[in-house]
């Protein structure tokens, strides 16, 4: 909600003209000062749960070179905020979804897709994980593992 986020009214009409557009650059802002400022790695990770997957597949997808690796769990999929496919990279995508999600049925069907139109579009670093006695919640633990795994 707006009231929560103090923006000037010029900001807000920016938003408000090209969401999507505020989002990504304002992640490649941050993303950029903490390198500058910080040391921090030029490609990072991302993850995010459920409907977060609509923003992480949409900068993987578009903006693939970003990203060491990304891990939706039991991630949302409709195919927004692609205008333009990225250049492929082997891009490790990898889903978490516990065992006990009960909401998994719906979410599969979005993973899916997603693996589907990343295929088609040269996308192929695709792997899942069922997480055994885990529901529908973040695991930050077993994400983290696997991204340490990966350094």
């Amino acid at each position: 909600e707006a009231s929560g986020y103090h923006y000037s009214d010029a900001v807000w009409a920016q938003v408000a003209k090209d969401e999507w557009a505020f989002d990504r650059d304002g992640l490649r802002a941050v993303l950029d000062e903490v390198s500058a400022k910080y040391g921090g790695e030029k490609k990072v990770f991302l993850t995010g749960l459920e409907a977060a997957g609509h923003t992480v597949f949409a900068l993987a997808f578009t903006h693939p070179e970003w990203f060491r690796a990304v891990a939706p769990v039991a991630p949302n999929y409709a195919g927004r905020w692609i205008d333009a496919w990225g250049k492929p990279n082997g891009l490790p995508i990898r889903c978490f979804v516990g065992e006990k999600d009960e909401l998994w049925h719906v979410f599969s069907k979005q993973w899916e897709r997603a693996k589907r139109e990343g295929y088609a579009h040269g996308f192929t670093g695709f792997s899942q994980v069922t997480e055994h006695g885990r529901g529908h919640e973040p695991m930050p633990d077993r994400v983290l593992g696997w991204f340490d795994g990966l350094r």
